[in-house]
Order: structure tokens, then C-alpha cells, then sequence
């Protein structure tokens, strides 16, 4: 009994290790504050990862985590701070830029963003968003 207490807290141990490099990693780089109202009208910020490309702004909404997407979907406003900087944007879900989005991803966040893509869905699934700025 002895060895398999010391066995499960050995995996125990690794299990969280591994959980609190994905959790550096993960913020280690840019990470964008999404701000948006919920079905019940309270205010919620989501952290997310975000990509450039040809001049947008990218959030990628992977499976089991798409709360947030319900918050900006239907044309709603809402905004989002980067870099210290909050401005208003509408978002469109671009899921025929799903292999590019996930590519740039990958390069920018990383084994990060290998290790969240292997306990979701692979990025298979993930839905990019593309962020208008309101003017």
C-alpha cells in the first residue's frame, strides 16, 4: 500500500508540474483582455490569446472554451485592451482561416499552445474571430 500512495503522489506531482508550465506559458506572451457583457448583462473579462494577420487582430475560440464567443457573437460590441490599450470592436468568426490562424498561433505561443491543443481538439474544431474596430 505503501508504494501505491507514493506511486499516485508521484503522478499527481507531474500532473500539476505540467499544468503550471501550460499556465506560464500560456501568459508568458501577449495575452488580450476581452470585455463583454453576458446573457445576464454583468460585465465579464476573458483572457485570450491573440495573432495579427493582414492588418486584423485574431482570437481563436478552442472547443470547451467558447463562453466568450457567445458574448461577441451577432454583430454585439464589446472591446478589448492590449498592450495597456482598451478600444471597441465587433467581431466575425472565420472558420475558412481556421489552418491559418492556428499556424500563426502555433508560431507565436508556441509549446503552449501545443500542449493546450493536445488536451482540446488539436485546433480541429477551434473557430478564429476576426476583430473589426468600431470607428
Amino acid at each position: 500500500m505503501k508504494y501505491v500512495i507514493w506511486v499516485v503522489g508521484i503522478l499527481a506531482t507531474i500532473f500539476i508540474v505540467n499544468i503550471a508550465i501550460l499556465v506560464i506559458g500560456a501568459e508568458g506572451v501577449v495575452v488580450v483582455q476581452l470585455h463583454a457583457s453576458n446573457q445576464d448583462g454583468k460585465m465579464v473579462t476573458t483572457r485570450l490569446w491573440v495573432v495579427d494577420d493582414e492588418g486584423y487582430q485574431y482570437l481563436r475560440s478552442a472547443s470547451g472554451t467558447k463562453e466568450w464567443l457567445g458574448y461577441v457573437a451577432e454583430g454585439r460590441e464589446f472591446t478589448l485592451t492590449r498592450n495597456g490599450e482598451t478600444a471597441s470592436y465587433t467581431a466575425v468568426q472565420c472558420p475558412d482561416k481556421r489552418v491559418r490562424i492556428n499556424e500563426l498561433m502555433q508560431e507565436k505561443y508556441t509549446w503552449a499552445n501545443s500542449g493546450l491543443l493536445r488536451s482540446t481538439d488539436g485546433g480541429v474544431n477551434a473557430i478564429p474571430v476576426e476583430l473589426h474596430p468600431v470607428q
